[in-house]
């Protein structure tokens, strides 16, 4: 399959679920490394994360129920193992954010938080596997997961949750800045715990985050997304507190859409269609042969802070146009979604093996070569949801 006839949904069952599967496994040690070189090459000596392996859990499994063939449950097998095996703490609960190689948890690298971001995933990879085939252990995991994420970092006092649990330490310092990315990630699970279980509880608990999104994170005066925060959630000092990251105000477009299709409350509806607008006018760049790529940083009044294009804004770029398509009617929405995904086979994504550049200034340089084994998750939500969608299907 050459460069201009790539089809995306038969490039990812074909091609990269097996690729990512096959070369970013650890045949010795079990689980996933975090990255492969720009050659494709296995950096195996780097640790373990707690989030690689949740989103290969639920990359994998996601894929399966999409078309993806048996060494997807393979995979998630693999991952599943090395997370309840290495990175789960069997004493006092959670996830350790990272272990060495071989899991060893003092070895070079290894980390002992437990990062409110990490347990979101791991959340996220189990209620993919749930649907996949449910299991007891599957099930305890689940809420021994959720019990310990709720009851160590939940915040009563603004409703969200602490960063990690360096909260429960009183010789550490807080942990800052807060961040809106672990509870957007969170409101993901929730949502697919929703719908892999069919319970109420975890509707009942997206709402609670929707509150949060609405209080702290929604910028009402420029509609735009805060990604920074101080210790009760208002908007960090400067400059951090003024970065709006365009691929996260595309991902809560998508979210808040999925949010309503799956609960038929609308009432968020127009925030998606806010935050669509403000990452479209000033998130994307117009012009030249990067036309309709996503920025990595812009301020609340949209100038650019940063214009490199990292890989994942991209996908999430095409999951809010294709949302945008599907929900609110926006007739340009397939058509965008469609030559951004061009766009990004085009600058990002090898053309003679399933690998990508991580991130690439305005003329199309690499600034980052290695590709990452995290961003599989974001490259298949992208062209799942489009293939959900028949977005790439010949016209």
């Amino acid at each position: 399959m050459t460069r201009s006839d790539r089809r995306p949904d038969l490039w990812l069952h074909q091609q990269a679920m097996p690729f990512w599967i096959g070369r970013a496994q650890d045949p010795q040690h079990g689980g996933f490394v975090d990255r492969l070189s720009a050659g494709g090459e296995p950096y195996v000596e780097d640790p373990k994360t707690t989030l690689v392996q949740a989103r290969m859990l639920f990359t994998c499994a996601h894929a399966r129920l999409n078309g993806g063939g048996s060494e997807c449950v393979d995979g998630a097998e693999t991952a599943l193992a090395f997370l309840t095996d290495h990175l789960r703490d069997p004493v006092d609960g959670g996830f350790f954010r990272a272990v060495g190689r071989d899991g060893d948890p003092a070895a070079p690298g290894a980390n002992r938080v437990k990062d409110a971001y990490d347990h979101s995933f791991v959340l996220l990879g189990l209620a993919a596997w749930l649907r996949l085939g449910a299991s007891d252990a599957a099930q305890t995991m689940l809420e021994e997961t959720f019990a310990w994420f709720h009851g160590t970092l939940f915040d009563p006092a603004t409703g969200g949750y602490h960063e990690d649990d360096r909260v429960t330490r009183p010789s550490e310092p807080y942990p800052l800045p807060r961040r809106q990315n672990p509870h957007m990630h969170l409101f993901e699970a929730l949502l697919a715990l929703y719908e892999a279980t069919g319970e109420a509880r975890w509707l009942d608990h997206s709402r609670r985050i929707l509150g949060v999104f609405e209080a702290h994170f929604f910028d009402a005066d420029t509609g735009s997304l805060r990604e920074f925060l101080d210790r009760d959630l208002g908007e960090a000092p400067p400059p951090a507190g003024r970065i709006r990251e365009p691929g996260h105000q595309f991902e809560w477009v998508w979210l808040l859409h999925r949010y309503a299709a799956l609960s038929g409350d609308r009432r968020f509806d127009p925030h998606a269609a806010v935050l669509y607008r403000f990452g479209w006018n000033h998130g994307t760049h117009r012009g030249g042969r990067l036309g309709g790529g996503v920025y990595d940083e812009i301020d609340p009044s949209g100038a650019p802070m940063a214009v490199s294009m990292l890989l994942w804004p991209q996908t999430e770029g095409i999951k809010a146009h294709l949302a945008r398509a599907e929900s609110a009617g926006d007739r340009e929405g397939m058509t965008r979604a469609r030559q951004l995904s061009a766009l990004m086979f085009k600058n990002h994504i090898a053309a003679d093996r399933p690998i990508w550049r991580n991130q690439i200034d305005l003329d199309g340089r690499t600034l980052q070569p290695d590709a990452p084994t995290r961003l599989l998750y974001h490259v298949a939500m992208a062209i799942i949801e489009g293939q959900r969608l028949g977005a790439w299907t010949p016209q």
